[in-house]
């Protein structure tokens, strides 16, 4: 090869380089100009939700059970929900955070002689969620938003009337997928929420040794799905709105364990359960 051929493809190599660095500047700048002119054909003022910040007390029915016929668990929980909802051009995030607590009413069986028992127990509730969609506007005064988000729920209840500090930590995860309606009224704004996960898994600790139990019961509850409804008004910087949310669970893996009296030596599992609370929420937002 000679230097004159040696020269010929350095200074065409170079060239290329050069070349596809300016061919990539340029497809930057094109697609930035784009995001900026999605942002001005979609400005802050014709978002979906004309406030971010969403502050309301709840209040929910809460009735728990499990299968076949083992036990029900229900009552009133009062708590309170804090929501950021904020839209980018056409792009939507959400957090939202719940925490409820209330004394609920226990009709069930004896783990180790299913004999029948009736007690009162606490019941703590949280709850996170993040969500990422898209605002579709339909006209004027309607707004779409698909999204998909992540989910955590956990549920605490204890009791210190049943053996000693009885106490059960249960806990859901899952990835649901939703949409909002968001309809701009003549006076006010009316939302509409519905979301459904339908592969979520559920982790279960109950704390056997404060009954006198040889070992914690920790059991995977590896199939089940839940679904939510809701709808609100919005009037100036005030909110109103009812919820229904269900939950559906089936039976857990088995672990043995051994517990005081007849019968108390076998294998335990967290059974099958529902879950059903209908509530209302009220509060602010800015």
């Amino acid at each position: 090869m000679t230097l004159r051929t040696i020269l010929f493809w350095s200074a065409h190599s170079i060239i290329l380089v050069n070349m596809k660095k300016v061919l990539a500047v340029f497809t930057f700048v094109l697609m930035f100009a784009n995001v900026s002119a999605a942002i001005a054909s979609h400005p802050e003022s014709d978002s979906a939700w004309s406030k971010m910040h969403f502050i309301t007390a709840v209040v929910d029915y809460w009735h728990y059970e499990e299968f076949p016929d083992i036990m029900q668990d229900s009552g009133a929980l009062l708590g309170f929900n804090y929501a950021f909802k904020h839209n980018i051009s056409l792009f939507y995030f959400e957090t939202n955070l719940e925490a409820e607590y209330g004394q609920t009413t226990y009709d069930g069986h004896t783990l180790q002689t299913n004999a029948e028992i009736s007690f009162s127990q606490n019941n703590f509730i949280y709850m996170g969620q993040v969500w990422a969609g898209l605002q579709i506007p339909i006209g004027n005064r309607v707004h779409l938003i698909p999204k998909v988000g992540y989910l955590y729920r956990k549920l605490t209840d204890f009791d210190d009337d049943v053996g000693g500090d009885y106490r059960r930590e249960q806990r859901y995860y899952g990835v649901p997928v939703g949409i909002d309606v968001i309809v701009k009224l003549p006076v006010g704004q009316l939302g509409i929420t519905a979301w459904a996960t339908a592969d979520f898994r559920g982790q279960n600790k109950t704390f056997l040794t404060n009954v006198g139990g040889d070992r914690d019961l920790n059991v995977n509850q590896d199939k089940g799905y839940g679904y939510h409804l809701e709808i609100n008004y919005m009037y100036d910087m005030f909110i109103l709105g009812g919820f229904m949310r269900f939950w559906k669970v089936d039976n857990s893996s088995l672990q043995f364990a051994v517990l005081p009296g007849p019968g108390g030596a076998q294998f335990y599992l967290e059974p099958e359960n529902e879950t059903l609370s209908i509530g209302l929420k009220g509060g602010v937002t800015f």
